[in-house]
């Protein structure tokens, strides 16, 4: 899938607002029209170029900043939407007016809501040179950075995920483990090998059946050679 990005500069997503709607067409919370933004909670948080691609975009450290976005058709709203257990984000271009986009996992976030600082609930300002956050959105950002903060000095070491979630690891031991008819239901709802074959790499913990009678009955319901090679090499480790 081609590499996407968020290829408008600032000033034209403020100006062209009547074409972009970048909100709710009601005000929400009260009143008050919101968005929504997260702060990353791990260092090495993977960006993926898509929905489904395993292929890194981005990065992130712990602490960085990033707006929720959904988008159909013409219709843009800052929000989180998740899709195919991932939801999109945007962030401002290094040196550039433009603003990027990548997909996270939502367990690397630590969300907030934050006030509209105009009518389209836009959470970034612009110059001739670059974009930045604006007040709004950074008055979220630093709320959720002393959330995390107070919850580090107030967690043991073992503790959860910032704002009382709990982490990955600690989630871990209750997640089940993956199995071969886990990947026949992820075949068969075809989500595609790339995915897949992730899930088998990132999965905590694995009850993978690769013995040879397996292999020939997942082969005859649709599995892949690639997707049983993974879960071999999985199984071995």
């Amino acid at each position: 899938m081609r590499r996407t990005s968020v290829a408008v500069a600032v000033a034209v997503l403020v100006t062209g607002a009547g074409v972009v709607r970048a909100q709710w067409d009601e005000p929400m919370w009260g009143g008050q029209r919101k968005g929504e933004g997260a702060v990353v909670v791990r260092d090495g948080a993977p960006g993926y170029e898509s929905k489904s691609s395993t292929d890194v975009k981005k990065t992130f450290k712990r602490g960085d900043a990033v707006a929720g976005m959904h988008k159909e058709f013409i219709a843009v709203t800052y929000e989180f939407f998740e899709e195919n257990g991932r939801v999109r984000v945007v962030f401002p271009k290094e040196d550039s007016v433009l603003m990027e986009d990548a997909w996270m996992d939502p367990d690397d976030l630590l969300t907030f809501v934050y006030d509209c600082c105009d009518a389209d609930c836009i959470p970034v300002k612009g110059s001739l040179k670059r974009s930045e956050w604006n007040p709004c959105f950074k008055e979220g950002i630093n709320k959720a950075r002393a959330q995390m903060a107070s919850s580090r000095r107030d967690s043991p070491p073992s503790g959860g995920r910032e704002g009382g979630s709990p982490s990955r690891s600690s989630s871990s031991s209750k997640e089940k483990p993956l199995t071969n008819d886990a990947i026949v239901a992820m075949v068969k709802a075809d989500l595609g090998d790339d995915l897949v074959i992730a899930k088998i790499q990132q999965a905590p913990r694995e009850a993978l059946d690769v013995s040879p009678e397996a292999l020939v009955a997942l082969k005859g319901q649709g599995v892949s050679k690639a997707v049983l090679d993974a879960m071999i090499k999985r199984a071995g480790n």
